[in-house]
């Protein structure tokens, strides 16, 4: 501990600034203790943490896979209508025209 000397002091005055930094010492110490405790109260504070923790990327994940999953729907429901666009495309189309130009074309 570092101990202030006041060169004029009397030795209570002395004494009663070391007892000061002491305490202010101490106070800082079980701070540091209180914020990093690590007996049961920590324990069972860590393991409510995590399991906010887990909950919350657990609902994370769940959202980003119902997004996934109506992205995959509207994509589905997308080629669907393509196919049905493109069949009506080449139904107005001469089949001996798509042949000249695809001749491997098996109508659809």
């Amino acid at each position: 501990m570092n101990t202030y000397m006041a060169p004029s002091l009397p030795k209570e005055s002395q004494e009663l600034i070391d007892d000061i930094v002491s305490s202010v010492a101490l106070a800082a110490q079980l701070d540091r203790a209180k914020r990093h405790s690590t007996g049961p109260n920590a324990t069972d504070r860590r393991r409510e943490q995590c399991r906010v923790s887990q909950k919350s990327f657990r609902e994370r994940k769940k959202k980003e896979r119902e997004g996934i999953e109506t992205t995959v729907q509207s994509l589905e429901e997308e080629v669907q209508r393509l196919e049905v666009q493109k069949a009506q495309l080449v139904r107005c189309v001469p089949l001996s025209t798509i042949l000249v130009h695809q001749p491997d074309f098996d109508g659809g």
